[in-house]
């Protein structure tokens, strides 16, 4: 089974082996992001992120990220602000 690791974290999910195409990156950010959203609710909250995280980052360290990618500070992190991150910061 796919467990998240600290990089992946840091990282927002990014896939453990490079994709070729931006494209194959969308495809496996949605499979990601999907692993994540546990309850199927299209969205990811915190509690969600903690529940499958098991590396050192202090909580407020995993907090802090959190709020980075949460664009509109809703303590949900949706889909398009997912992708959005993660393709401009990978």
């Amino acid at each position: 089974m796919w467990k998240p690791t600290l990089l992946l974290l840091l990282t927002v999910f990014i896939p453990s082996v490079s994709p070729t195409s931006d494209e194959d990156d969308v495809t496996e950010y949605e499979k990601d992001f999907h692993e994540f959203d546990q309850d199927a609710d299209g969205v990811i909250d915190a509690q969600e992120i903690r529940s499958l995280y098991t590396g050192d980052l202090r909580p407020q360290e995993l907090d802090a990220f959190i709020r980075e990618v949460d664009v509109n500070q809703d303590g949900l992190i949706t889909y398009p602000e997912y992708i959005d991150y993660a393709m401009v910061n990978f």
